[in-house]
């Protein structure tokens, strides 16, 4: 049986960019607990969001939809979503699927978060 606590997400604010930490597993089961943050934080009026999954060890299409979600939800009132610390199979699924256009990924929180102050999100390599 599958254990959903696999998943742990954490959120700290950054000025006014909010950091979410994930680690383990982001799939159907346990996507949902990401959603749940990501909506309270934006209903919150939180707009830019670095999310750090460097040690996110899988990640499926019900996650991509998370995400893709909460862009949906920030872009339009001038907010971002970047990625930081993505391994190389986590990059390969925003590369392959082409949501690079949407997340800028980043090596490191620090860079993703002091993009996001600066607005040059977008300016991240892919």
């Amino acid at each position: 049986m599958y254990d959903a606590r696999s998943l742990d997400l954490n959120h700290r604010d950054d000025g006014e960019v909010a950091v979410i930490t994930v680690a383990g597993d982001v799939d159907v089961l346990n996507a949902p607990r990401l959603r749940e943050l990501l909506i309270e934080l934006i209903d919150a009026g939180r707009l830019h969001f670095v999310v750090d999954v460097e040690k996110v060890t899988f990640l499926d299409s019900t996650a991509l939809g998370v995400l893709i979600g909460a862009w949906r939800r920030v872009r339009d009132h001038g907010g971002c979503i970047a990625l930081a610390g993505a391994p190389k199979q986590i990059r390969q699924v925003f590369h392959v699927t082409c949501l690079t256009r949407h997340f800028a990924l980043y090596d490191t929180t620090s860079e993703a978060v002091q993009a996001c102050h600066a607005g040059r999100v977008g300016q991240a390599y892919r």
